[in-house]
């Protein structure tokens, strides 16, 4: 049981981690791109319900 309490623990943590450097870099092409609308509405249909 331990075992596999560590092993979800881990896996949780590895996608947290994924998902945070994923919208660091989204951000970062955000803020370098700002004349491209298709990627704005990308970018708002995957923040927007993050902060909600």
């Amino acid at each position: 049981m331990l075992v596999l309490v560590l092993v979800l623990v881990l896996v949780l943590v590895l996608v947290l981690v994924l998902v945070l450097v994923l919208v660091l870099v989204l951000k970062a092409r955000f803020k370098q791109k700002k004349t491209r609308k298709p990627n704005r509405l990308i970018l708002k249909s995957l923040i927007s319900p993050s902060l909600r």
